[in-house]
């Protein structure tokens, strides 16, 4: 025989299972809310600033097409893991900055860019308030 709830009267078991089924709602609806996969605009021009803010999407895609040097600013984290990925055009060759304000790579090094043509690297960060921690899979 189950004891009820001595708050609620209710039985702490059928309690448990309806918070669960409002947990589930909640989750669903922030991911709702939250794009999947944002595509930046593809990068052009002479060293062109990629503008990650995180508000609009946890994963973000980007395929470059610029000369010269690209550098990356991240805004908008919270506590929470991101991703970002960065595609070579057709003729490859674009260069991006990996040294990144705020970013603390694995093992002090920034990962070493794919400039091949169609290749990708995936840049993870993890942000724990203060910096965002770095690790990058390349040559996809």
């Amino acid at each position: 025989m189950n004891k009820l709830n001595r708050y609620t009267g209710q039985d702490p078991a059928a309690e448990l299972k309806s918070l669960d089924g409002e947990v589930l709602r909640i989750i669903a609806a922030i991911t709702a809310l939250e794009p999947s996969l944002v595509t930046l605009p593809a990068t052009a021009g002479v060293s062109p600033v990629i503008a990650v803010n995180w508000k609009e999407g946890r994963t973000q895609k980007v395929t470059l097409g610029h000369t010269g040097t690209a550098t990356i600013t991240l805004a908008g984290g919270i506590a929470g893991l991101y991703t970002l990925i960065l595609k070579q055009p057709v003729g490859g060759g674009c260069v991006v900055d990996y040294t990144i304000t705020g970013a603390r790579w694995v093992g002090g090094t920034e990962a070493t860019q794919t400039t091949t043509a169609l290749k990708k690297d995936v840049l993870s960060f993890v942000f724990d308030g203060d910096d965002y921690l770095v690790d990058g899979a390349v040559n996809f």
